[in-house]
């Protein structure tokens, strides 16, 4: 993943919302943090949704790749 930037964010107490965009490839990539905190500040939730799909399972195939070769 190439020229990854942050856009946007939103947030209050109990959670995250942070807005990204990349390059994968020749792809661009946008996608969306959602993160989830306790009363204790410690994350609870972290999901990672991501678009066009066909770039995202290119992004996916990638960290697959690099996780068996570790």
């Amino acid at each position: 993943m190439q020229d990854f930037k942050f856009l946007r964010h939103f947030g209050r107490e109990t959670g995250y919302v942070v807005e990204f965009s990349a390059r994968v490839g020749d792809a661009n990539v946008f996608g969306v943090d959602l993160i989830e905190f306790d009363s204790e500040g410690k994350i609870t939730d972290f999901m990672v949704m991501m678009r066009p799909a066909s770039a995202a399972l290119a992004q996916a195939s990638e960290v697959a790749k690099r996780l068996s070769a570790s």
